[in-house]
């Protein structure tokens, strides 16, 4: 039971929180990339984040479905525009202590002892983005991460050694995490679109803190307002159990709202 459980959280708790996907239209759906949702649109997914567009280059997008338990916020300014080049900053904070807390539980459902010690923590990513535009529809990003979190009191709670949440949660117990991520995504044929990325997660220091991730998705636009996404997601790194390959599978269906 305890193994279907880290299962479902794994693929459905995970992209909830850290999803990113790809669209036929211009900005794309990913979130690893400088461009900005249109005006006047909110674009929004099972587990894509709802993202809209405020004044000028401002973007704001959360996870509505995890809000309440997961409280979440990202803005993202960009910076500079020209038909090639984009760039821009985004800061995400959150609030992780009440899922954490959820999840500290002996039996089902159990991803931490019951009796972990969780205070309030405060979580912010700060990232910078390039992205480059080519003909054909074809468009090349690098991002730069770093995630850091503070704390109120004295946390004494173990890390999570799950796949993909390893490597997400390890400021909760370093000074901070680095992602350094390059993504290649563009138009195959008509209405068919593709995504293909490639992350490293890592301590500074820390030999046994590195992670690699890759993700290989397709889309299909089923009309102006509906995207169907599929595709796999794979991540190797070092565990305190040892070195680890994993591979899950990707869906997401995502819509736009005109307003």
């Amino acid at each position: 039971m305890k193994n279907l459980y880290l299962s479902f959280f794994i693929l459905i708790i995970y992209p909830l929180v850290f999803s990113g996907s790809v669209s036929a239209k211009i900005p794309v759906w990913n979130d690893d990339t400088a461009f900005i949702t249109p005006e006047n649109q909110i674009r929004t997914g099972i587990f894509n984040p709802l993202k809209f567009r405020t004044i000028k280059r401002y973007e704001i997008s959360l996870h509505p479905l995890l809000f309440f338990g997961y409280p979440n916020l990202r803005f993202k300014k960009r910076w500079y525009r020209n038909h090639i080049f984009n760039f821009a900053h985004s800061t995400s904070i959150s609030y992780p202590t009440l899922l954490l807390k959820t999840f500290s539980r002996e039996g089902s459902g159990g991803l931490l002892p019951a009796n972990s010690k969780i205070p309030h923590i405060y979580q912010a990513t700060h990232n910078l983005i390039f992205s480059f535009r080519f003909p054909h529809q074809l468009y090349l990003s690098f991002l730069m991460e770093i995630s850091r979190s503070h704390s109120l009191d004295e946390k004494n709670f173990p890390q999570i050694e799950l796949p993909l949440i390893y490597p997400r949660s390890w400021h909760y117990h370093e000074a901070f995490t680095i992602r350094n991520g390059i993504d290649f995504q563009g138009k195959l044929y008509k209405d068919f679109f593709f995504l293909l990325d490639f992350d490293i997660y890592y301590v500074p220091g820390n030999a046994d803190k590195i992670h690699f991730e890759h993700k290989l998705a397709f889309s299909w636009t089923v009309n102006s307002k509906f995207n169907i996404l599929a595709g796999y997601k794979l991540s190797v790194g070092s565990y305190p159990f040892g070195n680890r390959l994993y591979f899950f599978p990707l869906i997401d269906f995502q819509w736009i709202i005109d307003f």
